[in-house]
């Protein structure tokens, strides 16, 4: 089970290889290297992933039974919760973890979007940031709530 969530994973992109090889403390440089491995009994395809390679360079670094028990699905959970995020220009949301954004604790309007990327403004500086929306995925970025304090009132009308 834990091949297939992996897997599934790796191909969604909703883990990345670098997480993986945190989560698990198998050194990343292994990882590479077991993903881009010629399958057996295959004509070579650098694009492939490798699963019997992976699963077994995760086996060796942990253990076949700390492979087992592992919980890859939590992992991916915490990896995956922004997959559904709205990208839609006006809306605003955080980032978790760095992202290759200086001030994490900031809160973004997008401004842009297109096919790969969005065009970030923060609420705490007038440079606008360019973030791949993989990269925003993967580093945790979350809807901002708008409380009713911020959303302006209209005056009733009598």
């Amino acid at each position: 089970m834990n091949r297939d969530t992996i897997s599934t994973a790796l191909a969604n992109e909703t883990l990345s290889l670098k997480k993986l090889s945190q989560e698990t403390k198998t050194p990343y440089s292994t990882l590479l290297r077991a993903i881009h491995a010629p399958v057996a009994g295959q004509a070579y395809d650098p694009d492939a992933v490798n699963m019997d390679a992976i699963e077994t360079a995760l086996k060796l670094k942990m253990g076949a039974e700390a492979f087992a028990m592992y919980d890859f699905e939590a992992l991916i959970e915490e990896n995956s919760g922004s997959a559904t995020l709205d990208l839609t220009i006006g809306n605003k949301i955080t980032i978790k973890r760095g992202g290759g954004l200086r001030d994490v604790a900031s809160i973004y309007t997008i401004v842009f979007v297109t096919a790969t990327h969005v065009v970030l403004d923060s609420d705490t500086s007038t440079e606008p940031r360019v973030v791949g929306i993989k990269t925003l995925k993967l580093f945790g970025a979350q809807p901002v709530e708008v409380e009713a304090a911020d959303v302006p009132q209209t005056p009733d009308a009598e």
